[in-house]
């Protein structure tokens, strides 16, 4: 088994970029188990957390995106792509298509996190001197 050490100056590679993929799956799967237990929000400061992380990584999605759609390019210019499940080509520009739209929706969501994280700044549990 390998080990990774997550860092941005890699060492990148096809094995590493796959891995990190999954370990933002997994991270994701965790979340939500970690959010239905009560014992793991116990405080609003904690969604109002995990509301900020969530707003920086979905605003740090649309550049992932964007990299990605120039990696396709790249390949389908160098003439490099074939498919074994139809059109190198037609499934291409699919891809391409479908990652624009993303890159939209990833703003979208940014924006409401945004707002969710925004309006939940302020919030605590009341303590019983408040009621």
């Amino acid at each position: 088994m390998t080990t990774y050490r997550l860092d941005t100056s890699g060492p990148h590679s096809d094995d590493y970029t796959r891995h990190v993929a999954s370990v933002f799956a997994g991270t994701v799967r965790i979340l939500n188990h970690a959010t239905r237990d009560q014992d793991g929000v116990t405080e609003p400061a904690t969604v109002h957390a995990i509301l900020g992380e969530l707003h920086d990584g979905i605003a740090r999605l649309d550049q992932l995106l964007q990299q990605l759609d120039q990696r396709l390019v790249r390949f389908a210019q160098a003439g490099q792509l074939a498919d074994s499940n139809g059109d190198a080509f037609t499934n291409v520009n699919t891809a391409l298509r479908q990652l624009t739209g993303l890159r939209t929706d990833a703003a979208v969501m940014s924006e409401r996190l945004a707002r969710a994280f925004r309006a939940t700044s302020g919030l605590y549990l009341r303590d019983e001197s408040e009621s």
